[in-house]
């Protein structure tokens, strides 16, 4: 189970990981082919996509790996978020992008998949709550505004939304 060298101890490569599974998972769905496979016990996976890796732990390494690994989780959570919007599966869809925001609250293209995957819906007020509260956020914490594409996104789909209702 253990192996050593002189200076050093690791596990044996045979030993099942659960972070080596979530990681391959993320991947495969980048690559595009573990999305369609996703959806059957997507909610299940969704949860594994949330943890960090190593709470609590702050040696140099596992900073490394932990953002490493934050940042394909949240790529791979907007990735089967867009997927499943454009499939119209959207409870499900909503589970990732819901994951991701929860993951990083101001990651603007988390924030985006949400907004894009209520106007498909047809849920304009969802989308300009979830746009209010993540502009409301990015104000208090950073002092900053949406990007343009943010704004061109909701602004942009609808002729409904009067310009100063944000």
């Amino acid at each position: 189970m253990i192996e050593a060298s002189s200076t050093h101890l690791w596990l044996n490569p045979a030993v099942e990981v659960d972070f080596r599974k979530i990681v391959s998972r993320a991947v495969s769905v980048l690559d595009r082919e573990g999305i369609l496979q996703s959806s059957g016990n997507l909610h299940g996976q969704l949860r594994q996509f949330g943890d960090d890796l190593l709470p609590g732990w702050y040696e140099d390494w596992v900073l490394v790996e932990r953002e490493r690994y934050r940042q394909l989780r949240l790529h791979a959570l907007e990735a089967i978020c867009h997927h499943l919007t454009n499939l119209g599966r959207y409870a499900l869809a909503l589970e990732a992008g819901m994951a991701a925001v929860a993951c990083e609250p101001l990651r603007e293209s988390a924030q985006r998949e949400v907004v894009r995957l209520h106007l498909m819906e047809g849920n304009t007020v969802e989308a300009l709550r979830q746009y209010r509260s993540y502009a409301h956020l990015l104000a208090d914490e950073l002092g900053a505004r949406p990007s343009p594409s943010m704004d061109r996104l909701l602004y942009g789909a609808t002729d409904t939304l009067p310009r100063g209702s944000q």
